[in-house]
């Protein structure tokens, strides 16, 4: 593979999962304190004050997040027109879901204790936001201004833990001080957003309907795939929100946190990777993007097979390390979403590289048939086994659009795949297994699968770091 682009793309990546880890360290801090001053009953409350106003996010995106990166990113024609008429139909988009959810919020069917819609100002506040939020984020992204999208993520959680330690010093934590703080915190990053957004080179006054068409053909197809992406991704915490308590909808969440967080470190890969992988097809450098797409596949399974090991023997301590020994029902969901984690991280290379050559409906395709089983699946699993059933349904679920995906990847002739990178799944799942069959938490046992893991994959790890570290880098960019 051609070394100018693996200094091109380690380089962005770099800058933004610095800020990834960065943001993680002090998200982590934050809950450290949220999950040590909230109830179990006031957290799952506000898991699901956030899940709602990400649905609301949703709603109002209409899939223009990731068209106006492409747009941006590949410099066609109305590279510099498309910037107004796309922030127009998400800010008509937004009013329009903002009367609704205060029209239908009554309807949302709820069996247990929540008390969710008793804070509606800050669903509201959050979801119009973290809308704009995300929306520039996704601006810069475009523009490949990967340093200021990495200190926007900063200033946003560095911004949360000292609100967090403010209300906790003159007052103390409540949810409605845990909400306010999240309000506050996609403020300052959105202000920092404008500052930093090239607004001059982008915004062009002229505009026609012919825009507007461009903008919402391309993104239709996108939308109808993050709504049933959100379905599949959110559901469980739905289902649990509906037939169980809001406790149980803490422990999924709590679970879900530390592979969220890793999940961000793929995001921050992602933001480099989709507008480089569209130039690549724009250009027609098929065998650049076939190499980017197989070392991509390689390196995120070997470092999350490797990350899924590592947090199923220590489960319990991180746990209790990062949340509170009130949380230790969180331990065994935790270490099923990391597996869960692997099979969506490898799936959504596979459906970025898909979309960037050009075949943007082929995910809402995939999503589609995931989300039906998704969410069957989700419904009797929870009846049957609670939240461990929600995260059952999310390891399926994930599993089965990885596998559709690399069927598109192969019949419509995008890439060839090198299977070997699959070595390190199954591996590792083997490992698991005997672990789990043994029972006994034993470090000598441990660190026996861990070498034994290291051994088995060696191969990998060796062309792994022969990659990220060539002899010789020339400067280049895209």
């Amino acid at each position: 593979m051609d070394k100018k682009i693996i200094k091109n793309i380690v380089k962005g990546t770099s800058v933004t999962t610095f800020g990834s880890l960065i943001s993680m360290g002090f998200h982590f801090i934050s809950i450290f304190f949220i999950t040590r001053h909230i109830a179990i009953e006031e957290f799952g409350i506000y898991a699901l004050v956030i899940a709602v106003s990400g649905l609301l996010n949703l709603l109002s995106s209409l899939g223009l997040e990731i068209s106006i990166v492409k747009f941006i990113a590949e410099g066609t024609e109305y590279r510099n027109e498309l910037l107004k008429p796309t922030l127009i139909i998400k800010t008509l988009a937004t009013i329009i879901i903002v009367f609704l959810f205060i029209s239908l919020y009554k309807f949302y069917p709820t069996d247990g204790d929540n008390k969710v819609w008793d804070y509606n100002i800050y669903t509201i506040l959050l979801f119009v936001l973290g809308s704009y939020r995300d929306f520039f984020y996704r601006v810069l992204q475009g523009v490949n201004r990967f340093r200021d999208y990495t200190y926007a993520q900063i200033i946003g959680a560095i911004s949360r833990v000292i609100i967090i330690f403010v209300f906790i010093f003159f007052n103390d934590l409540t949810l409605e001080y845990l909400l306010i703080t999240e309000v506050l915190t996609a403020a300052l990053a959105i202000s920092y957003q404008l500052i930093k957004i090239p607004f001059d080179q982008l915004w062009n006054k002229a505009q026609s309907k012919m825009h507007y068409k461009y903008v919402l053909k391309f993104s239709a197809p996108l939308f109808a795939n993050n709504i049933i992406t959100f379905a599949y991704d959110k559901i469980g915490i739905f289902i649990l929100g509906i037939l169980m308590t809001t406790a149980s909808v803490a422990v999924f969440d709590v679970a879900s946190r530390l592979p969220g967080a890793l999940q961000g470190i793929l995001s921050s890969f992602i933001i480099v990777f989709f507008p480089n992988m569209s130039t690549l097809f724009n250009l027609g450098d098929r065998k650049n993007a076939e190499e980017l797409i197989n070392h991509s596949l390689d390196f995120f399974t070997m470092l999350l097979s490797s990350c899924t090991l590592v947090i199923f023997i220590w489960r319990e301590e991180i746990v209790i390390l990062l949340f509170s020994a009130k949380y230790i029902d969180a331990a065994v969901p935790l270490s099923l979403f990391m597996i869960s984690l692997t099979l969506r991280s490898l799936a959504n290379i596979l459906g970025y590289s898909i979309v960037s050559a050009g075949y943007s409906k082929i995910p809402m395709k995939v999503n589609l048939i995931a989300m039906i089983i998704g969410v069957v699946s989700t419904y009797f699993f929870v009846l049957v086994w609670g939240y461990i059933g929600a995260v059952l349904a999310t390891i399926l679920l994930n599993l089965i659009s990885f596998i559709q995906y690399l069927s598109y990847v192969k019949n419509l002739n995008i890439s060839t795949i090198n299977y070997k990178f699959l070595s390190a799944i199954i591996s590792v799942a083997a490992i698991l297994i005997i672990l789990l069959l043994i029972n006994h938490h034993n470090i000598f046992l441990n660190f026996v699968a861990f070498l034994t893991f290291i051994i088995i994959n060696r191969n990998r790890f060796k062309s792994i770091v022969s990659l990220l570290i060539p002899s010789k880098i020339k400067t280049y960019s895209i």
